[in-house]
Parts: structure tokens; C-alpha cells; sequence
């Protein structure tokens, strides 16, 4: 299996300079009626099959288009993908400043359930996607969220560019209701991580040092990989051919 995701990684590589996130443009209403949106890429199949959320880095320059480099490359191999605008980013509706959200407990959160809803529904609808099939892969505060959404039991495994630990603490605590973004650098004992691989690079504080306990403290499959440089969120997801693997090949056994 990693054979063949390998080869399809370095056959999409190789032409990478001219791709871009693909997919029919799709949009979901949150309850106030604003607009997200995203690429969805389905996959052609007559049975549920593995399918990846992609979440950018949150920030000024940043949207779906994160992942323009591997997006050709996960397509390759049969992944269904979701690449969503986090809102006020992109072409999603203007909700506010990226600044303020990044440590706001129930803005991000929020969007990531709105696109949780849209695969279920999909699913109902007959389509070959399933929530039990779908993994989660976050840059930056995403990566964050998305360990946080596994350890909440929305999606079946995480894939984290630069986790921070205070930053899952705020996110885990949106979805238990919690209106004030965490300040503590201790990862709450009441979140149990599973299925998540952490990728961070030696120059990115707190990262860094962040990524090595949370792989300690994540239960089931999970993984580590720190590599060289001062790389966040995108710029690691791009700094090196084993970083954009990792996102290929490493939920693919588990989901």
C-alpha cells in the first residue's frame, strides 16, 4: 500500500508547479446564515472510502490553497478530500479578524462541525464518504484542531503541522463550552489524543517542544516526525517530500 502511495506522490510531484486545489466548489451555511466554502473532491467509488478534511493555516495570505502542492497527489491515490475556507478566509463570508479568532474556543470549532455535517450528509445522500472514514489534517492552529476534533471523536485520525498544546487545551474546550481560550502550556488531563501524527520543525517555538509530548501522550497509532528549519503550518506541510508523505500515505491504514 505505501508502495503504491509513494509512487503516486512522486508521479504528482514531478508536474506540481502547475497544480492547484481542485474539486467542485461547494458551500455550507452556518446557523446564522453566513456562507463557508470549499473544494470537494468525491471519490468514484460504490462503497464508502477514505476521505481527508484539509484545514489550512489560519492568517492574512492563507486559505484552501494551502494545499495546492499535495493535492494532486492525495486525488492520486483515491482520497475523497474536503478542503475548506475557514471563515474570513478565502471566499467564505468575512466573520471577523483571523487574529482574534486563532484563540477563540468556538469560532474554528464551530466551522470544522459545519463540514463534519456536509460529509454525513453526503453520506445519507449515497455518496461514497462516510464520518468513519474521515481523517483530519490541520497547518498551524488547524493541526491543533485537528488533534483536538479526533480526541472530541469527530473523525477517525489526525495528521498536526505545529501543534501547540495551549492551543488544543482552547479548542477541546470549545466543544465542551468553554468561552475563554486556554493559557495553560500543560496539556488538560481530561483530553485523551489518539490516532494523530505531530510534525513540527526544530525552529519552531513552541512546536518544537510541544510535538514530543503530545505524541507521548497519544494513544493508539500515532507518530513523530521533526525536521530541520523554521517551518510552520504550510511552509512545513511544503518543506520536504517526507512532510507532504506523511499526509499522503499515514491515514491510510486506519481509515
Amino acid at each position: 500500500m505505501k508502495w503504491a502511495l509513494w509512487l503516486a506522490l512522486t508521479l504528482a510531484l514531478a508536474g506540481c508547479d502547475e497544480s492547484e486545489v481542485g474539486g467542485v466548489l461547494v458551500t455550507a451555511r452556518t446557523p446564522d446564515g453566513d456562507v463557508l466554502r470549499a473544494s470537494y473532491l468525491r471519490p468514484e467509488s460504490d462503497e464508502a472510502m477514505q476521505t481527508l478534511l484539509l484545514i489550512h493555516q489560519p492568517g492574512e495570505g492563507h486559505s484552501r490553497r494551502d494545499f495546492d502542492r499535495v493535492w494532486d497527489a492525495l486525488a492520486a491515490v483515491g482520497y475523497g478530500l474536503l478542503a475548506i475556507d475557514l471563515r474570513s478566509h478565502g471566499s467564505s463570508d468575512d466573520l471577523g479578524e483571523p487574529a482574534d479568532m486563532l484563540n477563540d474556543p468556538q469560532a474554528y470549532t464551530r466551522d470544522l462541525d459545519i463540514w463534519l455535517e456536509y460529509i454525513e450528509e453526503r453520506e445519507v445522500e449515497g455518496e461514497a464518504v462516510s464520518l468513519r472514514r474521515t481523517g483530519i489534517v490541520g497547518l498551524g492552529a488547524s493541526g491543533s484542531l485537528a488533534a483536538a476534533a479526533v480526541a472530541t471523536g469527530r473523525g477517525r485520525c489526525a495528521i498536526a503541522y505545529s501543534p501547540s498544546i495551549r492551543q488544543i487545551n482552547t479548542y477541546y474546550g470549545g466543544w465542551q463550552g468553554e468561552t475563554a481560550p486556554s493559557t495553560s502550556t500543560s496539556l488538560d488531563p481530561a483530553i485523551a489524543l489518539h490516532d494523530t501524527f505531530w510534525l513540527a520543525a526544530d525552529g519552531d517555538d513552541p512546536a518544537n517542544g510541544d510535538a514530543p509530548l503530545l505524541q507521548d501522550a497519544t494513544a493508539g497509532a500515532t507518530g513523530l516526525e521533526i525536521i530541520e528549519g523554521i517551518h510552520h503550518g504550510q511552509e512545513l506541510l511544503e518543506a520536504n517530500e517526507s512532510t507532504l508523505g506523511v499526509t499522503v500515505d499515514w491515514c491510510a491504514d486506519k481509515l
